[in-house]
């Protein structure tokens, strides 16, 4: 949360008259490896989707994050196909 706040990751607006703040939960998961044991803990909060409506609650999609190895291979198409 420190890190998000610091990279300023989202925008914090007032909630409009009328209008009830859409419900979230975090989701926690454990990486396992072959021999089960647990290789990392990973947590990310998501939004209850089903309660949002089109052209009210949401214009735009956002991701988490990019990946190295995501950024690297949109980097790689574009040098073969451009060059």
């Amino acid at each position: 949360m420190t890190s998000l706040e610091k990279n300023e990751a989202w925008d914090l607006v007032e909630l409009l008259v009328g209008r009830k703040p859409i419900r979230r939960k975090w989701v926690f998961k454990k990486n396992m490896n072959a021999k089960g044991k647990v290789e990392k803990y990973k947590s990310r909060l998501v939004v209850k989707g089903y309660s949002q409506m089109s052209g009210i609650d949401f214009r735009d999609i956002f991701s988490q994050d990019a990946k190295v190895a995501s950024i690297g291979l949109v980097l790689f198409f574009v040098a073969t196909f451009y060059f």
